[in-house]
C-alpha cells in the first residue's frame, strides 16, 4: 500500500512538474512583430523572427527589437526588458573596434537617433551621454557626492556654472581660514591677501578639471536645466541618468534694510577681492563668517562692531560656546553688540 501510495504521489508529481514548466500552446506568447493573418514567408518576416528590425539592418547599431516572455506558473506570460543597444565590432564610425566593457565608463548612443526611437528619446543633432550619477554643482558637497560615487565604481559627471569648488574655495572655508593665520601671524593687510590667493590657488589645482578627469569624473561647464525626470539639458546637449544630486549652494543674502543694497555692501563673495585695509568694518550678523571675518580684519588694524539680532552671537551652537567666542573676539578688539538690530 505504501509502495503504490509512493508511486501514484511521483506520477502526479511529475505530471505537475510538466504542466508547470510545459504551458499549454494556446496561451504561448507570440511575438509583437508577428500579428496573426500576416505572411511569414517573405524577407521582412524572416528580419523580424530573426530578432532585427528591417528599419535598423544596417543601422550603426544593431538591436534586438523582439522582447524575450518569459512563463510565470502563477501569472502566466510575463514581459522583460527588451534588450539594450548592442555594438558590433567596428560597426560605429565614431568608434572603431569593440564596445568598451567597463560598466563604469558612460554609455554611446546612436550617432543618428531620432525622436522616439528606442534607442533615445534626443532631437536631431543633440548629441546624449548617460552616466550613472549626475552632480549638479561642484562645491564642496558637490565634489565630495561625486568622488563617492566614483569610489563606489560609478560614471560621474558634474555640471558646474563657474570654477570647481564653489564657494569653501574661492569665498569661503579656504580663504577664511588663510586670512586669519596670515593675521595671526602678524603680517599687514597686502601679504595677508597674497597668502589668501595663494592658497585658493594650491586648493583650485586639486580640484579643477584635469585632476577630476584623473580621477574618472566627467566635467560639464554650464548651466543644468531638467527636461524630464531622468534628463537634463546642458548647452543644448541632453545629459541622462536615474539618479541626481542637486549641489547647488547658496549666495549672500542682503538684509533687508532700507538704502543697504544701494550702498553695495561686502559680502564673503566680495570681500576677498578687496585691494585695500578699510578703516573700519561693520559685519552684520554673528554667525560662523560674521565672527570669523570680525576677527581676521580686527587682527589687520580695522576698527570692527559685530551686530547680531539675536541674544547671543552664534546662536545655533551652545551657549558656553558663544561665550568663548565672544571673549576671544573681545581680546582681538571687536566690539560685539549682541540684540541690536540695524536699521
Amino acid at each position: 500500500m505504501r509502495a503504490a501510495t509512493g508511486s501514484t504521489t511521483r506520477s502526479l508529481a511529475s505530471r505537475s512538474r510538466r504542466s508547470i514548466m510545459r504551458p499549454p500552446s494556446s496561451l504561448m506568447p507570440r511575438s509583437r512583430f508577428l500579428p496573426t493573418g500576416h505572411d511569414h514567408g517573405d524577407e521582412e518576416h524572416r528580419d523580424r523572427r530573426a530578432g532585427t528590425d528591417p528599419a535598423l539592418r544596417d543601422h550603426p547599431f544593431r538591436t534586438a527589437t523582439i522582447d524575450p516572455v518569459a512563463w510565470c506558473p502563477l501569472h502566466g506570460p510575463r514581459a522583460r526588458r527588451s534588450p539594450r543597444p548592442i555594438a558590433t565590432r567596428g560597426s560605429c564610425p565614431r568608434e572603431p573596434g569593440p564596445p568598451p566593457t567597463d560598466s563604469r565608463r558612460p554609455t554611446r548612443e546612436a550617432p543618428n537617433a531620432q525622436p522616439g526611437s528606442s534607442l533615445t528619446d534626443q532631437h536631431p543633432g543633440e548629441s546624449m551621454k548617460n552616466y550613472d550619477v549626475v552632480v549638479i554643482g561642484g562645491g564642496a558637497g558637490g565634489l565630495v557626492a561625486a568622488k563617492e560615487a566614483r569610489r563606489r565604481k560609478a560614471s560621474v559627471v558634474i555640471v558646474q556654472d563657474g570654477p570647481l569648488g564653489g564657494d569653501c574655495t574661492f569665498t569661503g572655508c579656504v580663504p577664511s581660514k588663510a586670512l586669519l593665520a596670515a593675521a595671526a601671524a602678524g603680517h599687514g593687510f597686502d601679504e595677508s591677501m597674497r597668502r589668501v590667493h595663494a592658497a585658493i590657488e594650491t586648493i583650485a589645482a586639486t580640484e579643477d578639471s584635469a585632476a577630476l578627469a584623473r580621477e574618472g569624473i566627467d566635467v560639464i561647464a554650464g548651466y543644468a536645466r531638467f527636461r524630464s525626470p531622468t534628463s537634463i539639458e546642458v548647452n543644448g546637449d541632453t545629459v541622462r541618468s536615474r539618479r541626481f544630486i542637486v549641489a547647488t549652494g547658496a549666495t549672500a543674502l542682503i538684509p533687508p534694510i532700507p538704502g543697504l543694497r544701494d550702498s553695495r555692501p561686502l559680502t564673503n563673495e566680495t570681500l576677498f577681492t578687496l585691494d585695500r585695509l578699510p578703516p573700519s568694518l561693520a559685519v552684520l550678523g554673528g554667525g560662523p563668517i560674521g565672527c570669523e571675518m570680525a576677527q581676521a580684519f580686527a587682527r589687520l588694524g580695522s576698527t570692527v562692531t559685530l551686530l547680531e539680532t539675536a541674544d547671543r552671537i552664534l546662536p545655533r551652537e551652545e551657549p558656553e560656546a558663544s561665550a568663548v567666542v565672544e571673549r576671544a573676539l573681545a581680546r582681538d578688539g571687536v566690539t560685539v553688540r549682541a540684540g541690536a538690530a540695524a536699521t
